[in-house]
């Protein structure tokens, strides 16, 4: 039952703590009114004290933890955010009839009156990647990658509860269910390639045309970005919030790790932005709780769930429910044991895991043609010794020695 007007959110495991820290702190500032909510896509276990933090914390117990275990499993750490998010977006529209919702890696640089305003008349509010044709250095090719990434910005969302809204919310949480990933032949960008879908397929979807929400890095130096005492202009209009997707405050220079072209010292007031931004998050924390473990990136034995593990889990589809709890090490009918038992009943000694980590490696495959007869011994002789390090494999999941 819905009892309030609004509230505003965003995701992070606790190892991105800071992100959120800095992201409530700079919303709290321009909108002291509206409750801020954040959703550990991960375990508290002690490294930090919800009640002493600037926000509300939601844990996976809030919105379903038993229906959500899988998904946990099904994607590492930073996927699992992106597919969470209509996850939070429908528990929080059961409490509040407008929900903002704000992506990690963001700062809050003044009130986001446009988007509030849009939310008056609109169930769904989308920002999009471009305003204008870009024009600079690159601006080909650099418009083909926001293709490949989506026509809309999944860093800020808002929706207005009703009937489009809590549609769009539950057929977008099932197609990132199974299809949140980074996968450009199949068309997929995590949670936010979904999202060019959905002016077409709902009622009540506004475009939100303001140059000073939602800029980031994908549009400069296009959208020229000056700072003016304590404002910052985005084509001369107030900015109210500014993205940093990508940004990694350990390279000093770097806007993003997406485009090597964007050094914070060749962009001006730009730069300072960025700059400003690293500081707050070290302010916060970051060196810190970049430190702190994923609470599910390991099996109930200890032994570190590999990439491929995650993708073997996925492609089974909703069939894992056989399996029970993925992270489960014991049962027989385990996941676990499903990875380790033999990719051919006629050859023992190369597993499920090892075989699909075979099939991912074209020079391998090249060099042991045969897996299951005659290249066997020289395919098993390269997982001991050299293949288990180069994909960084728990000796544990090592194939069985026959004699």
């Amino acid at each position: 039952m819905i009892t309030q007007p609004i509230a505003a959110a965003t995701i992070v495991a606790k190892r991105h703590l800071a992100l959120a820290r800095v992201i409530a702190q700079s919303f709290r500032r321009h909108h002291p009114d509206i409750p801020f909510f954040v959703l550990l896509a991960d375990e508290v276990d002690g490294y930090f004290e919800p009640a002493d933090e600037g926000f509300q914390l939601l844990t996976l117990d809030h919105l379903g933890a038993e229906e959500l275990r899988p998904w946990c499993f099904r994607y590492a750490q930073l996927p699992l955010s992106y597919a969470l998010t209509p996850a939070l977006l429908q528990h929080l529209l059961g409490e509040f009839s407008q929900v903002i919702f704000i992506k990690q890696e963001s700062l809050v640089l003044g009130r986001l009156d446009s988007m509030l305003r849009a939310l008056q008349q609109s169930s769904i509010v989308l920002t999009p990647h471009l305003l204008e044709p870009l024009q600079g250095e690159g601006h080909i090719a650099r418009e083909l990658a926001i293709l490949q990434a989506g026509t809309y910005n999944g860093g800020i969302i808002g929706l207005r509860a009703g009937n489009s809204s809590h549609d769009f919310l539950a057929w977008w949480r099932q197609r990132v269910e199974l299809h949140c990933r980074h996968d450009i032949a199949a068309g997929m960008h995590y949670e936010q390639r979904w999202l060019d879908l959905v002016p077409l397929l709902f009622d009540g979807v506004q475009v939100l045309h303001d140059p000073g929400c939602n800029v980031g890095h994908w549009h400069l130096p296009e959208r020229a970005v000056r700072v003016v005492g304590e404002q910052v202009l985005a084509a001369g209009v107030p900015c109210s919030l500014f993205r940093f997707s990508g940004f990694d405050g350990a390279q000093a220079n770097q806007a993003t790790r997406y485009f090597e072209r964007l050094k914070l010292n060749q962009l001006g007031d730009s730069g300072w932005v960025f700059e400003h931004y690293r500081q707050l998050l070290l302010s916060a924390g970051h060196e810190q709780s970049t430190q702190w473990p994923y609470a599910w990136e390991r099996f109930t034995n200890g032994v570190v769930i590999p990439d491929i593990a995650r993708e073997l889990y996925r492609d089974q589809g909703y069939a894992v429910s056989a399996f029970g709890d993925p992270f489960s090490s014991q049962a027989d009918n385990s996941f676990f044991a499903w990875l380790q038992k033999p990719a051919r009943d006629d050859c023992p000694s190369l597993s499920r895991l090892w075989h699909a980590l075979y099939q991912q490696r074209t020079d391998v495959m090249a060099a042991y043609r045969d897996p299951f007869g005659t290249d066997l011994n020289g395919l098993l002789g390269w997982i001991r010794n050299t293949g288990w390090r180069e994909f960084n494999i728990d000796p544990a999941l090592l194939p069985m020695v026959t004699t």
